[in-house]
């Protein structure tokens, strides 16, 4: 596997989870059992635009030559997604999001285990 992979999957993974939360917050949030009320669907909003500044940057760089830039982003998104993967399983463990909150937990530990393997070989 080489390092334009994992930022392809990466861009893919997020940029679905973005659409989705952007334009029906209310579905996504039903599904992984997170309330759908006003305040709670402007969150998964911003949310969604978070997760536009994690895919697009890795779609772009997704060709991108050997650099310290790439290096950076390489491990910017390593660490955001570690802090990712404890969110998500305390939220899963802790009953907030339901069994489908596994779902962006196994994402989350994919996605280091790539970037982890490129950071540190």
């Amino acid at each position: 596997m080489k390092l334009k992979h994992v930022f392809l999957l990466t861009a893919i993974a997020v940029l679905s989870y973005a659409v989705g939360l952007l334009i029906i917050p209310a579905t996504v949030n039903s599904w992984h059992g997170i309330g759908t009320d006003p305040s709670t669907l402007l969150m998964s909003r911003f949310f969604g635009v978070a997760l536009l500044s994690t895919g697009l940057p890795a779609w772009l760089a997704r060709d991108s030559e050997e650099s310290k830039a790439r290096d950076a982003l390489t491990l910017g998104l390593l660490l955001s997604f570690i802090v990712g993967l404890v969110v998500a399983v305390q939220a899963t463990l802790s009953g907030q999001m339901n069994a489908l909150g596994w779902l962006p937990a196994a994402l989350y530990l994919l996605l280091i285990i790539g970037f982890g393997y490129f950071r540190f070989r």
